[in-house]
Protein backbone atom coordinates (compact mmCIF):
# COMPACT_ATOMS: atom_id res chain seq x y z
CA UNK A 1 0.00 0.00 0.00
CA UNK A 2 1.40 3.48 -1.14
CA UNK A 3 0.13 7.12 -0.63
CA UNK A 4 0.56 9.53 -3.62
CA UNK A 5 2.41 12.97 -3.56
CA UNK A 6 -0.30 14.68 -4.90
CA UNK A 7 -3.44 13.22 -4.01
CA UNK A 8 -5.72 13.75 -0.80
CA UNK A 9 -3.87 11.58 2.07
CA UNK A 10 -7.32 10.80 3.32
CA UNK A 11 -7.94 8.37 0.10
CA UNK A 12 -6.31 5.29 0.07
CA UNK A 13 -5.87 3.55 -3.57
CA UNK A 14 -4.78 0.33 -4.49
CA UNK A 15 -1.94 -0.85 -6.56
CA UNK A 16 -2.75 -3.38 -8.91
CA UNK A 17 -1.26 -6.31 -7.15
CA UNK A 18 -2.72 -4.91 -4.21
CA UNK A 19 -6.14 -4.63 -6.13
CA UNK A 20 -6.27 -7.87 -6.96
CA UNK A 21 -5.29 -9.59 -3.52
CA UNK A 22 -7.99 -7.42 -1.97
CA UNK A 23 -10.48 -8.63 -4.76
CA UNK A 24 -9.25 -12.30 -3.95
CA UNK A 25 -10.68 -11.75 -0.45
CA UNK A 26 -13.67 -10.04 -1.57
CA UNK A 27 -14.36 -13.18 -4.06
CA UNK A 28 -14.03 -15.72 -0.92
CA UNK A 29 -15.78 -12.85 1.53
CA UNK A 30 -18.89 -12.94 -0.54
CA UNK A 31 -20.54 -16.15 0.39
CA UNK A 32 -23.39 -18.68 -1.62
CA UNK A 33 -25.57 -15.74 -1.96
CA UNK A 34 -23.62 -12.56 -0.83
CA UNK A 35 -21.49 -10.31 -3.65
CA UNK A 36 -20.73 -7.02 -4.64
CA UNK A 37 -20.64 -4.96 -7.40
CA UNK A 38 -18.08 -2.53 -8.33
CA UNK A 39 -18.50 0.28 -10.80
CA UNK A 40 -15.39 1.48 -12.56
CA UNK A 41 -12.95 3.83 -10.76
CA UNK A 42 -15.24 4.31 -8.23
CA UNK A 43 -15.79 2.70 -4.32
CA UNK A 44 -19.93 1.86 -5.04
CA UNK A 45 -21.84 0.98 -2.14
CA UNK A 46 -23.51 -2.36 -1.83
CA UNK A 47 -26.72 -3.29 -3.42
CA UNK A 48 -26.46 0.17 -5.55
CA UNK A 49 -25.52 -0.53 -8.78
CA UNK A 50 -26.14 0.51 -12.49
CA UNK A 51 -27.89 -2.50 -13.39
CA UNK A 52 -24.82 -3.91 -14.64
CA UNK A 53 -24.32 -5.99 -11.82
CA UNK A 54 -26.24 -7.91 -9.73
CA UNK A 55 -26.92 -7.01 -6.27
CA UNK A 56 -25.91 -8.90 -3.16
CA UNK A 57 -29.54 -8.17 -1.38
CA UNK A 58 -31.67 -8.59 -4.20
CA UNK A 59 -32.67 -4.93 -4.36
CA UNK A 60 -30.92 -3.93 -7.53
CA UNK A 61 -32.21 -3.65 -11.24
CA UNK A 62 -30.88 -7.16 -12.19
CA UNK A 63 -27.92 -8.04 -14.43
CA UNK A 64 -28.55 -7.57 -18.02
CA UNK A 65 -26.00 -10.87 -17.82
CA UNK A 66 -24.36 -13.37 -20.49
CA UNK A 67 -26.79 -16.26 -20.61
CA UNK A 68 -28.11 -14.94 -17.27
CA UNK A 69 -24.67 -14.09 -15.73
CA UNK A 70 -24.10 -10.09 -14.95
CA UNK A 71 -20.30 -9.04 -15.75
CA UNK A 72 -19.18 -6.90 -13.10
CA UNK A 73 -16.38 -4.46 -14.11
CA UNK A 74 -14.11 -2.57 -11.24
CA UNK A 75 -10.02 -0.90 -11.87
CA UNK A 76 -8.30 -3.14 -14.04
CA UNK A 77 -9.56 -6.65 -12.80
CA UNK A 78 -12.69 -8.17 -13.77
CA UNK A 79 -15.12 -10.72 -11.28
CA UNK A 80 -18.21 -12.51 -12.92
CA UNK A 81 -20.75 -13.06 -10.22
CA UNK A 82 -24.22 -14.13 -10.67
CA UNK A 83 -26.63 -12.14 -12.33
CA UNK A 84 -28.86 -12.13 -9.07
CA UNK A 85 -32.88 -12.44 -8.90
CA UNK A 86 -33.30 -14.27 -12.20
CA UNK A 87 -32.83 -17.89 -13.19
CA UNK A 88 -29.70 -18.51 -15.27
CA UNK A 89 -31.26 -19.08 -18.68
CA UNK A 90 -32.99 -15.17 -18.54
CA UNK A 91 -31.74 -13.30 -15.94
CA UNK A 92 -33.43 -12.14 -13.23
CA UNK A 93 -36.48 -8.92 -12.30
CA UNK A 94 -34.58 -9.20 -8.75
CA UNK A 95 -37.94 -9.23 -7.31
CA UNK A 96 -38.77 -13.14 -7.01
CA UNK A 97 -39.57 -15.02 -3.59
CA UNK A 98 -37.84 -17.84 -3.13
CA UNK A 99 -39.28 -20.92 -3.25
CA UNK A 100 -38.81 -24.06 -0.70
CA UNK A 101 -39.37 -26.87 -3.37
CA UNK A 102 -41.49 -30.37 -3.19
CA UNK A 103 -42.52 -31.35 0.31
CA UNK A 104 -43.50 -27.78 1.63
CA UNK A 105 -47.42 -28.18 0.81
CA UNK A 106 -47.01 -25.56 -1.42
CA UNK A 107 -47.98 -26.23 -5.47
CA UNK A 108 -45.42 -25.24 -7.12
CA UNK A 109 -45.73 -25.34 -11.16
CA UNK A 110 -42.50 -23.52 -11.78
CA UNK A 111 -40.79 -25.99 -10.49
CA UNK A 112 -42.48 -28.83 -12.55
CA UNK A 113 -44.69 -30.09 -9.48
CA UNK A 114 -48.25 -31.35 -10.38
CA UNK A 115 -48.22 -32.20 -6.80
CA UNK A 116 -47.54 -31.91 -3.16
CA UNK A 117 -48.29 -33.44 0.25
CA UNK A 118 -46.31 -31.35 2.48
CA UNK A 119 -43.75 -34.66 2.22
CA UNK A 120 -41.22 -36.48 -0.25
CA UNK A 121 -42.44 -39.85 0.09
CA UNK A 122 -43.45 -42.01 -2.36
CA UNK A 123 -46.11 -44.23 -2.72
CA UNK A 124 -48.49 -41.94 -0.79
CA UNK A 125 -50.28 -40.62 -4.07
CA UNK A 126 -47.75 -37.61 -4.76
CA UNK A 127 -43.93 -38.85 -5.98
CA UNK A 128 -41.33 -37.90 -4.34
CA UNK A 129 -40.74 -35.22 -6.23
CA UNK A 130 -43.73 -33.81 -6.46
CA UNK A 131 -44.03 -34.19 -10.10
CA UNK A 132 -46.18 -37.27 -10.58
CA UNK A 133 -49.71 -38.38 -9.39
CA UNK A 134 -49.39 -42.01 -8.86
CA UNK A 135 -51.54 -44.36 -9.76
CA UNK A 136 -55.10 -44.99 -8.10
CA UNK A 137 -54.63 -41.37 -6.08
CA UNK A 138 -56.11 -38.31 -6.41
CA UNK A 139 -54.59 -35.03 -4.85
CA UNK A 140 -56.85 -32.24 -4.54
CA UNK A 141 -55.29 -29.79 -1.62
CA UNK A 142 -51.69 -28.97 -1.95
CA UNK A 143 -50.63 -29.52 1.96
CA UNK A 144 -53.11 -32.25 2.43
CA UNK A 145 -52.54 -35.85 2.21
CA UNK A 146 -53.34 -37.52 -1.54
CA UNK A 147 -56.73 -39.77 -1.33
CA UNK A 148 -56.64 -42.90 -2.85
CA UNK A 149 -59.14 -44.10 -5.61
CA UNK A 150 -58.96 -47.92 -4.67
CA UNK A 151 -62.51 -48.66 -3.40
CA UNK A 152 -62.77 -52.58 -1.87
CA UNK A 153 -66.24 -53.75 -2.74
CA UNK A 154 -66.70 -51.62 -5.97
CA UNK A 155 -66.02 -54.39 -8.28
CA UNK A 156 -63.07 -53.18 -9.93
CA UNK A 157 -59.62 -54.59 -9.06
CA UNK A 158 -57.39 -52.17 -8.53
CA UNK A 159 -54.70 -50.89 -6.41
CA UNK A 160 -53.06 -53.90 -4.37
CA UNK A 161 -56.40 -55.85 -4.45
CA UNK A 162 -55.96 -59.54 -6.01
CA UNK A 163 -59.96 -59.76 -6.06
CA UNK A 164 -63.13 -57.65 -5.80
CA UNK A 165 -66.42 -59.64 -5.49
CA UNK A 166 -68.67 -56.36 -5.07
CA UNK A 167 -68.96 -56.52 -1.20
CA UNK A 168 -66.61 -55.82 1.63
CA UNK A 169 -67.74 -59.97 3.77
CA UNK A 170 -65.54 -62.19 4.24
CA UNK A 171 -65.08 -66.08 3.91
CA UNK A 172 -66.87 -65.45 0.61
CA UNK A 173 -63.79 -65.73 -1.37
CA UNK A 174 -62.38 -62.23 -1.03
CA UNK A 175 -62.20 -60.93 2.13
CA UNK A 176 -62.88 -57.33 3.80
CA UNK A 177 -59.77 -55.94 2.43
CA UNK A 178 -60.18 -57.16 -1.21
CA UNK A 179 -57.22 -59.93 -0.47
CA UNK A 180 -57.99 -63.38 -2.19
CA UNK A 181 -58.50 -66.30 0.68
CA UNK A 182 -57.36 -69.57 0.64
CA UNK A 183 -58.83 -72.23 -1.29
CA UNK A 184 -60.91 -69.95 -2.85
CA UNK A 185 -60.59 -68.50 -6.75
CA UNK A 186 -62.59 -65.48 -8.12
CA UNK A 187 -62.55 -65.79 -11.93
CA UNK A 188 -65.02 -63.09 -12.90
CA UNK A 189 -64.43 -59.41 -11.24
CA UNK A 190 -67.59 -58.37 -9.08
CA UNK A 191 -69.11 -61.47 -9.16
CA UNK A 192 -69.03 -64.59 -6.51
CA UNK A 193 -65.88 -66.56 -6.05
CA UNK A 194 -65.88 -70.28 -5.96
CA UNK A 195 -64.63 -73.28 -4.54
CA UNK A 196 -60.92 -73.75 -6.10
CA UNK A 197 -60.78 -77.44 -5.73
CA UNK A 198 -63.15 -80.31 -4.33
CA UNK A 199 -60.83 -82.21 -1.99
CA UNK A 200 -57.93 -79.93 -0.95
CA UNK A 201 -59.19 -79.59 2.64
CA UNK A 202 -61.07 -76.13 2.88
CA UNK A 203 -65.05 -75.66 2.10
CA UNK A 204 -65.80 -73.15 0.17
CA UNK A 205 -67.74 -71.56 -2.17
CA UNK A 206 -71.00 -73.84 -2.43
CA UNK A 207 -69.28 -77.05 -1.05
CA UNK A 208 -70.85 -78.05 1.96
CA UNK A 209 -68.39 -80.63 3.05
CA UNK A 210 -64.63 -81.81 3.25
CA UNK A 211 -64.35 -85.13 4.46
CA UNK A 212 -60.65 -87.37 5.20
CA UNK A 213 -61.05 -88.49 1.41
CA UNK A 214 -57.85 -86.42 0.09
CA UNK A 215 -57.46 -85.17 -3.65
CA UNK A 216 -59.87 -88.00 -5.39
CA UNK A 217 -63.22 -87.80 -3.08
CA UNK A 218 -65.73 -90.35 -3.19
CA UNK A 219 -69.63 -90.95 -2.74
CA UNK A 220 -71.15 -92.80 -0.22
CA UNK A 221 -69.24 -91.69 2.65
CA UNK A 222 -71.18 -88.76 3.56
CA UNK A 223 -69.50 -86.51 1.53
CA UNK A 224 -69.81 -86.65 -2.20
CA UNK A 225 -67.73 -86.56 -4.96
CA UNK A 226 -68.66 -82.86 -5.19
CA UNK A 227 -68.43 -82.02 -1.57
CA UNK A 228 -72.03 -81.90 -1.08
CA UNK A 229 -73.31 -83.35 2.29
CA UNK A 230 -75.53 -86.80 1.34
CA UNK A 231 -78.73 -87.07 2.88
CA UNK A 232 -78.81 -89.15 6.15
CA UNK A 233 -75.24 -87.91 6.75
CA UNK A 234 -73.65 -85.72 9.11
CA UNK A 235 -70.68 -84.21 8.49
CA UNK A 236 -69.23 -81.82 11.59
CA UNK A 237 -65.66 -81.16 11.50
CA UNK A 238 -63.41 -80.52 7.51
CA UNK A 239 -60.82 -83.28 7.16
CA UNK A 240 -63.15 -85.70 9.14
CA UNK A 241 -64.78 -88.31 8.16
CA UNK A 242 -68.72 -87.56 8.51
CA UNK A 243 -71.14 -89.94 10.48
CA UNK A 244 -75.08 -90.95 9.59
CA UNK A 245 -77.43 -89.43 11.33
CA UNK A 246 -80.00 -90.78 13.97
CA UNK A 247 -83.66 -90.75 13.50
CA UNK A 248 -85.29 -90.73 16.63
CA UNK A 249 -83.14 -89.19 18.37
CA UNK A 250 -84.74 -85.43 18.65
CA UNK A 251 -81.91 -84.03 16.72
CA UNK A 252 -82.92 -82.63 13.44
CA UNK A 253 -80.02 -82.86 11.46
CA UNK A 254 -78.50 -84.98 7.74
CA UNK A 255 -80.97 -83.11 6.05
CA UNK A 256 -83.72 -84.49 8.17
CA UNK A 257 -87.19 -82.18 7.84
CA UNK A 258 -87.84 -83.47 11.60
CA UNK A 259 -87.09 -85.73 14.43
CA UNK A 260 -89.32 -85.49 17.57
CA UNK A 261 -88.50 -88.32 19.33
CA UNK A 262 -91.35 -90.43 18.77
CA UNK A 263 -92.32 -92.95 16.15
CA UNK A 264 -95.97 -91.52 16.25
CA UNK A 265 -97.59 -91.34 13.08
CA UNK A 266 -99.94 -87.43 12.53
CA UNK A 267 -98.56 -85.44 14.79
CA UNK A 268 -96.57 -83.98 11.93
CA UNK A 269 -93.01 -85.97 11.89
CA UNK A 270 -93.15 -89.56 11.22
CA UNK A 271 -91.23 -92.07 12.34
CA UNK A 272 -89.27 -91.76 9.55
CA UNK A 273 -88.34 -88.65 10.33
CA UNK A 274 -90.30 -87.10 7.71
CA UNK A 275 -92.31 -84.12 7.48
CA UNK A 276 -96.17 -84.65 7.56
CA UNK A 277 -98.45 -82.61 6.54
CA UNK A 278 -100.32 -80.49 9.39
CA UNK A 279 -104.28 -80.90 9.51
CA UNK A 280 -104.81 -78.49 12.26
CA UNK A 281 -107.70 -76.69 10.54
CA UNK A 282 -110.75 -78.73 11.00
CA UNK A 283 -113.09 -75.77 9.76
CA UNK A 284 -110.35 -75.22 7.11
CA UNK A 285 -111.77 -75.64 3.31
CA UNK A 286 -108.21 -77.36 2.88
CA UNK A 287 -107.56 -78.99 6.43
CA UNK A 288 -103.64 -79.81 5.94
CA UNK A 289 -100.96 -77.88 5.13
CA UNK A 290 -97.20 -78.93 4.00
CA UNK A 291 -94.43 -78.37 6.35
CA UNK A 292 -90.76 -77.04 5.36
CA UNK A 293 -89.37 -80.30 3.71
CA UNK A 294 -91.80 -82.58 3.34
CA UNK A 295 -91.58 -81.74 -0.90
CA UNK A 296 -94.84 -80.39 -1.25
CA UNK A 297 -96.60 -77.16 -1.69
CA UNK A 298 -100.16 -76.91 -0.80
CA UNK A 299 -102.40 -73.82 -1.92
CA UNK A 300 -102.02 -71.20 1.13
CA UNK A 301 -98.47 -72.22 2.07
CA UNK A 302 -95.92 -69.47 2.56
CA UNK A 303 -92.82 -71.60 1.19
CA UNK A 304 -90.87 -70.60 -1.30
CA UNK A 305 -89.25 -73.63 -2.55
CA UNK A 306 -89.47 -77.05 -1.04
CA UNK A 307 -87.30 -80.00 -2.08
CA UNK A 308 -87.60 -82.16 0.81
CA UNK A 309 -85.01 -81.55 3.00
CA UNK A 310 -83.74 -78.92 5.42
CA UNK A 311 -80.70 -78.41 3.89
CA UNK A 312 -79.04 -75.13 3.07
CA UNK A 313 -76.90 -74.18 -0.10
CA UNK A 314 -78.99 -76.64 -2.34
CA UNK A 315 -81.19 -73.91 -3.80
CA UNK A 316 -83.70 -73.91 -1.14
CA UNK A 317 -82.59 -73.25 2.50
CA UNK A 318 -83.69 -75.31 5.64
CA UNK A 319 -86.71 -72.59 6.03
CA UNK A 320 -87.95 -73.16 2.13
CA UNK A 321 -86.75 -69.94 0.81
CA UNK A 322 -84.90 -69.34 -1.98
CA UNK A 323 -81.40 -68.66 -2.01
CA UNK A 324 -79.10 -66.31 -3.77
CA UNK A 325 -78.32 -67.14 -7.11
CA UNK A 326 -80.87 -70.22 -7.37
CA UNK A 327 -84.56 -70.58 -9.00
CA UNK A 328 -86.89 -72.63 -7.78
CA UNK A 329 -89.05 -73.94 -10.34
CA UNK A 330 -92.22 -76.85 -9.70
CA UNK A 331 -92.02 -79.83 -11.39
CA UNK A 332 -94.04 -82.34 -12.34
CA UNK A 333 -93.17 -84.83 -9.86
CA UNK A 334 -92.41 -88.99 -10.60
CA UNK A 335 -93.33 -91.55 -8.40
CA UNK A 336 -90.14 -93.63 -7.10
CA UNK A 337 -89.51 -97.84 -7.69
CA UNK A 338 -90.60 -97.92 -3.87
CA UNK A 339 -91.49 -95.83 -0.51
CA UNK A 340 -91.91 -96.59 2.48
CA UNK A 341 -94.48 -95.66 4.76
CA UNK A 342 -95.17 -95.75 8.42
CA UNK A 343 -97.93 -98.25 9.90
CA UNK A 344 -99.29 -98.08 13.33
CA UNK A 345 -101.07 -100.61 15.15
CA UNK A 346 -102.79 -100.02 18.65
CA UNK A 347 -103.76 -103.22 20.44
CA UNK A 348 -107.34 -102.70 22.37
CA UNK A 349 -107.66 -106.72 22.58
CA UNK A 350 -104.38 -108.84 23.28
CA UNK A 351 -102.89 -105.74 25.81
CA UNK A 352 -106.16 -106.03 28.03
CA UNK A 353 -106.69 -109.79 27.75
CA UNK A 354 -102.91 -110.07 29.22
CA UNK A 355 -103.72 -108.02 32.25
CA UNK A 356 -107.39 -108.40 33.82
CA UNK A 357 -106.69 -105.05 35.23
CA UNK A 358 -107.08 -103.32 32.21
CA UNK A 359 -109.98 -102.70 30.82
CA UNK A 360 -111.41 -104.08 26.86
CA UNK A 361 -112.17 -101.59 24.70
CA UNK A 362 -115.75 -101.25 24.04
CA UNK A 363 -115.47 -100.65 20.25
CA UNK A 364 -113.51 -103.25 19.51
CA UNK A 365 -115.28 -107.37 18.68
CA UNK A 366 -118.08 -105.94 20.08
CA UNK A 367 -120.86 -108.42 19.23
CA UNK A 368 -118.94 -110.21 16.43
CA UNK A 369 -120.27 -109.43 14.43
CA UNK A 370 -117.60 -109.36 11.71
CA UNK A 371 -119.21 -107.06 9.53
CA UNK A 372 -117.30 -104.02 7.49
CA UNK A 373 -118.62 -100.63 8.97
CA UNK A 374 -118.31 -97.39 6.49
CA UNK A 375 -119.46 -94.14 7.49
CA UNK A 376 -117.66 -94.17 10.93
CA UNK A 377 -115.64 -91.39 10.30
CA UNK A 378 -116.80 -88.06 9.71
CA UNK A 379 -115.71 -85.38 6.83
CA UNK A 380 -113.77 -82.89 9.16
CA UNK A 381 -111.07 -83.46 11.88
CA UNK A 382 -111.65 -82.65 15.52
CA UNK A 383 -109.36 -80.02 16.72
CA UNK A 384 -106.26 -81.79 17.05
CA UNK A 385 -106.59 -83.03 13.64
CA UNK A 386 -107.96 -86.26 14.47
CA UNK A 387 -110.47 -88.80 12.48
CA UNK A 388 -114.18 -87.26 14.28
CA UNK A 389 -116.69 -89.98 15.32
CA UNK A 390 -119.51 -89.40 12.91
CA UNK A 391 -121.82 -91.09 15.26
CA UNK A 392 -123.09 -93.22 12.74
CA UNK A 393 -123.19 -96.47 14.46
CA UNK A 394 -123.92 -95.32 18.01
CA UNK A 395 -125.77 -97.34 20.04
CA UNK A 396 -129.08 -95.58 21.36
CA UNK A 397 -128.72 -93.87 24.37
CA UNK A 398 -130.34 -94.70 28.02
CA UNK A 399 -132.88 -96.09 28.39
CA UNK A 400 -133.17 -97.83 25.06
CA UNK A 401 -129.98 -99.17 25.66
CA UNK A 402 -128.07 -100.02 28.51
CA UNK A 403 -124.70 -101.31 27.60
CA UNK A 404 -123.20 -104.01 30.29
CA UNK A 405 -119.79 -103.23 31.56
CA UNK A 406 -119.04 -106.99 31.48
CA UNK A 407 -119.95 -107.07 27.73
CA UNK A 408 -116.38 -108.85 26.55
CA UNK A 409 -114.54 -111.46 28.35
CA UNK A 410 -111.31 -110.44 30.19
CA UNK A 411 -109.95 -113.81 30.20
CA UNK A 412 -110.25 -115.08 26.52
CA UNK A 413 -110.27 -113.24 23.06
CA UNK A 414 -114.35 -112.82 22.77
CA UNK A 415 -116.98 -110.78 22.81
CA UNK A 416 -120.12 -111.25 24.84
CA UNK A 417 -123.50 -109.41 23.27
CA UNK A 418 -124.95 -108.40 26.65
CA UNK A 419 -126.00 -104.63 25.45
CA UNK A 420 -129.57 -104.81 26.54
CA UNK A 421 -131.11 -102.57 24.32
CA UNK A 422 -135.20 -102.31 24.62
CA UNK A 423 -135.44 -101.08 20.60
CA UNK A 424 -134.12 -102.82 17.43
CA UNK A 425 -130.46 -101.85 16.56
CA UNK A 426 -128.70 -102.21 13.60
CA UNK A 427 -125.06 -104.37 13.05
CA UNK A 428 -123.25 -100.54 12.84
CA UNK A 429 -124.88 -99.62 15.64
CA UNK A 430 -123.17 -102.29 17.53
CA UNK A 431 -119.88 -101.15 16.93
CA UNK A 432 -119.41 -97.86 19.32
CA UNK A 433 -120.35 -96.83 22.44
CA UNK A 434 -119.97 -93.09 22.90
CA UNK A 435 -122.47 -93.47 25.50
CA UNK A 436 -120.42 -95.72 27.41
CA UNK A 437 -117.27 -94.03 28.09
CA UNK A 438 -114.17 -96.03 29.67
CA UNK A 439 -114.03 -96.79 33.58
CA UNK A 440 -111.35 -93.45 34.22
CA UNK A 441 -112.15 -91.67 31.39
CA UNK A 442 -115.68 -89.86 32.01
CA UNK A 443 -116.90 -87.89 29.44
CA UNK A 444 -114.69 -89.33 26.74
CA UNK A 445 -115.93 -90.98 23.60
CA UNK A 446 -114.27 -94.20 23.50
CA UNK A 447 -113.28 -93.69 19.79
CA UNK A 448 -111.42 -90.95 20.73
CA UNK A 449 -108.16 -93.58 21.79
CA UNK A 450 -108.15 -94.98 18.53
CA UNK A 451 -105.97 -92.43 16.85
CA UNK A 452 -104.53 -91.80 20.81
CA UNK A 453 -102.15 -93.55 22.45
CA UNK A 454 -103.69 -94.25 26.17
CA UNK A 455 -101.46 -95.89 28.49
CA UNK A 456 -104.57 -97.98 30.24
CA UNK A 457 -106.79 -98.50 27.38
CA UNK A 458 -103.91 -99.44 24.02
CA UNK A 459 -100.65 -100.15 22.89
CA UNK A 460 -98.79 -98.70 20.30
CA UNK A 461 -96.53 -100.72 17.26
CA UNK A 462 -95.15 -99.25 14.75
CA UNK A 463 -93.67 -100.41 11.65
CA UNK A 464 -92.19 -98.88 8.65
CA UNK A 465 -93.01 -101.05 5.23
CA UNK A 466 -91.71 -100.57 1.75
Amino acid sequence: MSSSPHSDPSVTTLNPSSRRASSWLIALSIGALTAYGCSAGSNTPPGVGDGSGGSANGTGNGGSGNSGNGSSKGGTSNIDIDGGGGDPATGGTGNEVMEGGCGDGILQPSLGEVCDDGNNAASDGCAADCTLVEQNFVCLMPGAPCTSTVMCGDGIVSGAETCDDGNVAGSDGCDVFCALEPGWVCPVVGERCDAALCGDGIVAGLEECEDNDGATPAAGDGCSATCQVELGWVCETVGQACRQAVCGDGVVEGGEPCDDLDDIVGDGCSPGCVAEPVCDHPVDANGCSSQCGDGIILPGDSEECDDGNRLNGDGCSDTCEEEDGYECVPMPGSLPGSIKLPFVYRDFVAYPAEDGAIQRHPDFQNGCLGNVIENMVSDTLDADGKPLNSGACVLPAAPSCVPDVDYTDPTMDNCLNRDGCTVAVSNCQRSTHPNHPLVGHAGVDPFYFWYRDTADVNRRETEIIT
